[in-house]
């Protein structure tokens, strides 16, 4: 069989398998050095041209795809070399071909013979969006857009994890909002709702880019500073926290006040995440029953 032949079986072949998906065999088009300079489109079928909303059938690869972000033009050059296949995801920047700027492309190839390359792809960009948006779901709180209970507590492993290879200390917030359920309770859920955003902005506004605001749960949420020094001081950290959240907000339509309770945990080694966040709720819960003393640290932080 020859390397037509070849290209056209496999092509069959896969036209049978996955109808949906562009398929192109592409020749190499060599010059005097041997070196591949393009490629033709000798074989295309109809989602191949209908996803590049052009002809393709008998053209150029480099007139159709111009060298530039995105492009696979190495990489087909690399296995007509080597051999072997190749699976790939290709997201074509905006400033890229305007028939498939923004889309995203799963690609598989394979030689047939040296000369000719079989191409299979996919349109997914509808499949990673989607993706995406699940993933977002499943670590982001909808409402404030925080990281939610379950990304704060992998990034305090990760905290702790690291406290092994570095001198440092982690340092954990543990605040709740004060009389927040009055506000419901007069306002309305949206109004309460309202006032968990406005919180969220003030908290996230307060600590430093590489600290982690994070909603816990309710009117609760978690401040993990990790990379922080041995002389930080963790109570002096709460008080500015919780400086920054007191006042009033305007929620409804109606001025509120808000205060806030913070219970402190720290480590300056490797512990379990639930004693740590167990520590930090004990001193918040001793916060919330003592008026006067609204940032407690924990009597006996872990590693000290």
């Amino acid at each position: 069989m020859t390397d037509d032949d070849a290209a056209r079986a496999a092509l069959a072949a896969a036209l049978l398998a996955h109808e949906q998906d562009g398929y192109v065999v592409l020749r190499a088009i060599r010059g005097a050095d041997g070196e591949v300079e393009d490629f033709e489109h000798e074989l295309v079928n109809a989602a191949a041209e209908r996803n590049a909303q052009q002809p393709l059938f008998g053209r150029r690869q480099l007139e159709v795809y111009p060298i530039g972000p995105g492009s696979i033009f190495e990489p087909l050059c690399d296995l007509l070399r080597t051999g072997g296949s190749l699976h790939l995801e290709n997201e074509v920047p905006p400033t890229g071909d305007p028939a498939t700027a923004g889309r995203t492309y799963e690609i598989y190839a394979r030689p047939v013979g040296s000369e000719r390359v079989v191409c299979q792809y996919r349109d997914v960009t509808e499949v990673r969006s989607i993706q995406r948006a699940l993933q977002q779901q499943a670590w982001q709180d909808p409402l404030t857009g925080l990281p939610n209970r379950r990304l704060l507590l992998d990034r305090v492993q990760h905290a702790v994890t690291r406290l092994t290879r570095h001198d440092e200390v982690v340092v954990l917030l543990f605040c709740d909002l004060d009389a927040f359920k009055q506000v419901n309770d007069d306002l309305g859920h949206p109004a309460g709702d309202d006032l968990l955003i406005q919180v969220a902005r003030r908290l996230s506004s307060a600590v430093r880019p590489e600290d982690t605001v994070a909603r816990f749960g309710g009117d609760e949420f978690v401040v993990l500073c990790e990379g922080t020094v041995r002389e930080v001081d963790p109570l002096g950290m709460a008080w500015r926290v919780r400086e920054a959240v007191l006042g009033s907000y305007q929620v409804s339509g109606r001025e509120v006040t808000v205060g806030m309770s913070v219970g402190v945990a720290t480590t300056d080694r490797l512990v379990p995440v639930d004693q740590l966040v167990g520590e930090a709720d004990v001193a918040l819960y001793q916060a919330k029953r003592d008026p006067d003393r609204p940032v407690v640290l924990a009597a006996r932080p872990s590693g000290r």
